[in-house]
Parts: structure tokens; C-alpha cells; sequence
């Protein structure tokens, strides 16, 4: 064999080794259909766990500035200067838009996230934690998170009826997802811890009706 030839068998295996690593490297790092994520409240598969919770603190972020403008108080005495908190749980993560190139698989810009969200509204009254009797286990919302991990960003929530409304769930949630909420065995954590941080409770403390 000649130098020649040889130098470019070598350099033709180096080509495929290189091309074969970006491969790897765009399977990898591009993400790829939509999967059944479910966060605080069940068990998915590892690799749908991830994206889930790093959505999550965004999410509570947008419930904790927002919660009030929802509408789920109005139980406890204003004078109490009562606030609204709420907590969530990641049903499925849903592309809502992606961009594309040539040769690539779409990249995902933003994404409609199916939760199931616990509200309630509470309030101070001296060494009380009060809890108004209005709270809001909704059926299903659906929230929309921009951005990647280490900066999503949530905004848009299209909050569900707070009754059984088969065709409200399936209209937004994927069939697998609906299922899964219309079976009711899906729950959101009562968002009590975070008034006891509001209102500097112990973790501990129970709240009593208003």
C-alpha cells in the first residue's frame, strides 16, 4: 500500500468518526417528541423526569407573582390582608412552537405544559394560620413555559374549569394526559407550606378554617 493511499484511508475513517460524534452530539442535546411528563406527583421515566423538574421553579415563580389575579379568594376578611397561594404538578410537556433547519430535527422554543394546580387563600391572625374555605382544586390548566434549562420562563396560564369537563380536558391535554386527569388520581401539593413561609409559621403548623 502506498503512502499516499494510506494517508487517505486515515483520513477518510478520522471524516466518519467526526461526522458519527456530531450525530451523537445533536441526538443528544436537540430534544425529541414530546413525552408524558409527570412531576410532584407520580412516577415517569427518568428521561422525562428532568425537563419536569427544571420547568417547575419557573412555574412556581409565575403562581407565586400571579396567584392573587386569579380569582380563587375572597373567603377570609380583607382586613386580614389574606393572600393567595398556589402549588402545581407537571401532568405532560407538550411543544407548543419550534424552529427547524435543513438536515436538523425541529429545536423547541416554547411549551404548553399540562398541570393540575391546588390553590387556597390564608391569612394571619395572630398565632392562627387561617385557611378560607374557598380554594381551588381545579380539573387541569395549562400553562406555557418559553426559554431552556437553566432559563425557562412561564406565562399564559389558561386555567380550566373547576368541575368535571371532559371535553375542556381533551381539547388541551394530550389523550394519554387526559386520561390521566379525568381519572382524578393525579393531585397538586396544598400550597399551606408556602403561607407558613408567607406568614412566618413554623413548618409545622396547621391551618384552621377562617
Amino acid at each position: 500500500m502506498t503512502t499516499t493511499l494510506a494517508r487517505r484511508l486515515v483520513l477518510s475513517c478520522a471524516g466518519i468518526v467526526a461526522v458519527a460524534a456530531v450525530a451523537i452530539w445533536l441526538a443528544n442535546t436537540i430534544p425529541g417528541p414530546p413525552r408524558l411528563e409527570h412531576g410532584r406527583a407520580g412516577a415517569v421515566p427518568a428521561s422525562a423526569q428532568a425537563r419536569a423538574r427544571a420547568m417547575l421553579p419557573a412555574i412556581d415563580a409565575y403562581l407565586d407573582r400571579d396567584a392573587g389575579r386569579l380569582g380563587f379568594g375572597g373567603a377570609l376578611s380583607a382586613r386580614l390582608r389574606p393572600r393567595v397561594f398556589c402549588d402545581a404538578s407537571i401532568i405532560e410537556v407538550r411543544p407548543a412552537e419550534a424552529l427547524s433547519a435543513a438536515g436538523f430535527r425541529p429545536f423547541v422554543v416554547s411549551w404548553h405544559v399540562g398541570i393540575v394546580m391546588n390553590c387556597g387563600e390564608f391569612a394571619r391572625r395572630g398565632h392562627a394560620l387561617l385557611e378560607g374555605l374557598a380554594g381551588y382544586p381545579g380539573i387541569g390548566e395549562v400553562i406555557t413555559v418559553t426559554g431552556g434549562p437553566g432559563d425557562y420562563r412561564a406565562g399564559s396560564l389558561d386555567v380550566g374549569p373547576p368541575y368535571y369537563d371532559t371535553s375542556w380536558v381533551r381539547a388541551h391535554f394530550s389523550p394519554g394526559a387526559a386520561a390521566l386527569v379525568l381519572s382524578e388520581k393525579v393531585t397538586a401539593p396544598d400550597p399551606v407550606r408556602q403561607a407558613r413561609r408567607a406568614f412566618g409559621f413554623p413548618p409545622a403548623t396547621r391551618a384552621v378554617e377562617g
